[in-house]
């Protein structure tokens, strides 16, 4: 899902700005925003939280 950061931020329910601030790392992304992400592109909000070590854990 090649999604621009302007479509992704409307997705989730952001500003660009926002959505910018979490991919360079400024901000961390609420969880309420992490489990949108994880709708969004179907896969385990674990993974989205902590990576595939923390979503193999379970």
């Amino acid at each position: 899902m090649g999604l621009s950061q302007q479509a992704l931020a409307n997705a989730l329910g952001i500003s660009l700005c926002g959505e910018q601030s979490y991919e360079r790392g400024i901000r961390k992304l609420p969880a309420d925003v992490r489990i949108e992400l994880a709708k969004l592109y179907n896969i385990d909000p674990l993974w989205v939280m902590g990576g595939p070590e923390r979503a193999a854990d379970r």
